[in-house]
């Protein structure tokens, strides 16, 4: 991620020194083969791996800063409204009534029994 922001801020500073405040900042489209559908939520672990998650139950990784992405088994079909990782191989996603958990980097899920009934939106640790 530091690498990512740091590219940025190096060439925006650049353009800014060469063309003055006149230049717009430039997106790129990044073709990740998933399919039709959209996204929900993007979580970055460090400078090289990432997870977005999506509808039907869509999940992606990323190991090379966004060059390749790997597409992971979620084992739901249902809508990934968040998705976060504690480190390297746990993580957790949340889908409508359900919020999953993943020791070993996303391979495979488990569902968690919440004492909670509810609709899971948002997933977060501090």
């Amino acid at each position: 991620m530091k690498k990512i922001v740091f590219k940025i801020a190096i060439s925006c500073l650049f353009k800014l020194l060469l063309f003055g405040q006149s230049f717009q900042p430039v997106w790129e489209q990044l073709d990740v083969n998933v399919g039709p559908g959209y996204f929900t939520s993007v979580y970055v672990l460090n400078e090289n791996i990432a997870y977005v998650a999506g509808d039907n139950g869509k999940l992606i990784k990323t190991y090379d800063a966004g060059d390749t992405w790997e597409t992971l088994p979620s084992g739901t079909d249902a809508d990934i409204m968040d998705v976060w990782f504690t480190d390297e191989n746990t993580g957790y996603f949340g889908c409508h009534y359900y919020v999953y958990k993943t020791t070993n980097g996303g391979y495979s899920w488990s569902s968690l029994s919440l004492p909670i009934d509810g609709y899971y939106e948002k997933i977060q640790f501090t």
